[in-house]
């Protein structure tokens, strides 16, 4: 019988003696004593799967993937989030950065939906909330798209792409607004030649410039 074909109640098995006696640590290895007649005992509860990996190995192997798809590499990239994702279906950091490929690919309803999940599981992520109101963007619907950027903001109120995507869609309906805001983040970073472009097309159109 293998490890994994321990009961889960905690109900001890009675192994021959012959068995090695020398107990193992409590991180994912078996836990072992002898009881009164001298048999080894082993306790289910005290069973985990060595084979899975820990959370810190795979949030590296995220992220050198990520690293990987920002040089384009999308399809290596893809593949190693389904592996993680058949591992773990809640991986935040796996959902979205999936879901930036199917945004690149032209696929925005998937990517509304991955990223719409990843939001689900780990909402304290500005980079997501903006990734998804670039989708919204994407399908002609300003409305949530000002909402996912208002969203991203109220948890880093200095989140450059999100500044500069809010006033994007901000300029039809509240021109004074979007200089605002593109002024804020352009004094955020102010080595960005698009910012510093966008406001100067925003002041154009106010008269200002």
């Amino acid at each position: 019988m293998s490890e994994r074909d321990v009961p889960s109640g905690g109900t001890p098995l009675h192994l021959p003696i012959l068995l090695s006696s020398r107990s193992r640590g409590t991180n994912g290895a078996l836990v072992q004593r002898t009881d009164r007649q001298g048999d080894l005992v082993i306790t289910a509860k005290t069973v985990t799967d060595s084979h899975k990996r820990s959370r810190d190995e795979i949030h590296r192997q995220v992220e050198a993937a990520f690293a990987r798809q920002k040089r384009g590499e999308l399809e290596l990239a893809a593949a190693v989030y389904r592996r993680v994702l058949a591992e773990d279906p809640n991986h935040a950091a796996a959902l979205h950065y999936l879901g930036l490929i199917a945004r690149r690919s032209g696929n925005s309803r998937e990517a509304l939906r991955l990223l719409q999940r990843s939001i689900e599981i780990d909402p304290t992520d500005p980079r997501a909330h903006n990734h998804l109101g670039q989708v919204h963007t994407d399908l002609d619907d300003r409305r949530n798209a000002a909402l996912c950027f208002e969203r991203a903001l109220q948890i880093d109120p200095n989140h450059v792409p999100s500044l500069n995507n809010l006033a994007n869609v901000t300029m039809a309906r509240d021109l004074s607004q979007a200089i605002a805001l593109y002024r804020r983040a352009l004094e955020l970073n102010p080595s960005a030649g698009l910012l510093a472009y966008n406001l100067a097309q925003a002041l154009s159109e106010h008269g200002s410039f």
